[in-house]
């Protein structure tokens, strides 16, 4: 958690180009603050547990052509 401190304390410090950029940051700041117990992402690499849904994506791929795409399914 101590490195979603140093992310937005660098955040803060960066001076945006435009209006949207502003936005934008700001958004995140709101954001990485609000989570900071769900971007653990160390202590999630450490229990072996995965970060993306790229498992979860592909097994309901796999589920849907195998299960739904059969002939009189």
């Amino acid at each position: 958690m101590g490195r979603v401190s140093s992310v937005v304390a660098g955040l803060k410090r960066t001076k945006p180009r435009n209006a949207a950029a502003e936005e934008a940051i700001r958004k995140l700041i709101g954001y990485l603050s609000a989570n900071r117990d769900r971007v653990a992402y160390d202590s999630c690499r450490e229990q072996g547990i995965p970060r993306g849904s790229g498992g979860i994506e592909s097994a309901n791929k796999f589920i849907h052509h195998s299960r739904l795409k059969r002939s009189g399914a």
